[in-house]
């Protein structure tokens, strides 16, 4: 891989790591807004303990799926392929729903102004699609990775 191409996902995995990572801190901080709203649902009905754990996973889950962005980019090879295939599943099972505090949010945003709510909806999308691509090109592209080694005049 050219080393415009490797510092372009390395760019990418830094600001896409620096979101995942407030989300996760926000997550887990006692007085942020998702964890209240967890906390006054599990105290509501004890059943919401469902999507505070669903939620959990997707933050979790999330968090490891940095790693195989930075490995794709500087072709490391760690642990098996089917290892990272399963994981990109469940990543993409959790990501749709694992969300209920960000689909409320979006839900009332679409009440208010539809408009905005799309562009929200679309900054998204197109923000964790090259995650996936490089979560996918490390999970299922696995052997051709390996198979273009890191020339001198690349590095």
């Amino acid at each position: 891989m050219p080393w415009t191409i490797r510092t372009i996902w390395y760019f990418y995995f830094l600001s896409f790591g620096l979101m995942i990572g407030r989300e996760s801190c926000a997550f887990f901080t006692p007085g942020s807004r998702i964890y209240q709203y967890f906390f006054y649902l599990r105290q509501f009905d004890q059943s919401f303990i469902f999507d505070y754990l669903l939620n959990t996973t997707q933050v979790v889950l999330n968090l490891i799926m940095l790693l195989p962005i930075l490995l794709y980019t500087h072709r490391l090879k760690l642990l098996s392929a089917k290892f990272w295939q399963y994981l990109l599943i469940l990543r993409f099972i959790f990501d749709i729903c694992g969300h209920p505090f960000a689909l409320h949010n979006l839900t009332a945003l679409h009440h208010s102004n539809p408009k905005i709510a799309i562009l929200v909806y679309a900054q998204i999308l197109l923000f964790r699609l090259p995650s996936y691509a490089a979560c996918y090109f490390y999970a299922f592209q696995y052997k051709t990775i390996w198979q273009q080694k890191l020339s001198p005049a690349s590095s």
